[in-house]
């Protein structure tokens, strides 16, 4: 039996294995991605504090808000990398269990069947990178509505609460629409 069928043979047998420790990559990334999130949004409730030249709130966010986000950060990476190292242990193992004992010999082998080791495709990637600018076009933050004026006649908002079940959502939404339609003008 060749080197190759004995650590395809070799990885079979240790599909379940790899499949927990694949799911568990896949999981570590979905945490560290939401706590990178987490981090931008902190950093950006900073920059809007210092837009509006409130030095204090911003001091603040950076031992509050910024400091949570990056512990967050911080453990997530953790798990990826305890994940990367259960994988690295498997890769080993099956080395070991093949016969062939070298670990660069079959990682190869054991990437190609995990779907965590796999590369974005250009397309995946460009699907990415417009839902992030459709998320960032659809923000419009509460501290950026504190900014502009709105004037609402009480027989508009009476119409409001008259046709609309939830008013607040549909004052929101029109808020919204505002919003997106100063940033236009921009």
């Amino acid at each position: 039996m060749t080197q190759r069928k004995k650590i395809l043979k070799t990885i079979e047998e240790s599909m379940e294995r790899i499949n927990t420790i694949d799911n568990n990559i896949i999981g570590e990334c979905i945490g560290v991605s939401h706590a990178l999130d987490d981090l931008r949004k902190s950093l950006d409730k900073i920059e809007i504090c210092l837009d509006k030249r409130t030095y204090s709130e911003a001091s603040s966010l950076g031992y509050s808000d910024v400091a949570s986000a990056f512990i967050f950060l911080q453990r997530t990476l953790g798990g990826l990398q305890q994940a990367d190292l259960q994988k690295e242990e498997l890769v080993s193992e099956i080395a070991h269990k093949s016969g062939v004992g070298v670990y660069e010999e079959v990682a190869p082998f054991v990437d190609d069947v995990l779907v965590s080791s796999k590369e974005r495709s250009e397309e995946e990637q460009r699907e990415k990178e417009i839902a992030k600018e459709k998320r960032k076009d659809r923000e419009c933050s509460d501290d950026k509505f504190s900014e502009v004026e709105i004037e609402i006649e009480p027989d508009v908002l009476k119409w409001f609460q008259e046709h609309f079940e939830d008013w607040q959502a549909a004052m929101n939404a029109v808020l919204v629409l505002a919003c997106e339609r100063e940033k236009a003008k921009e």
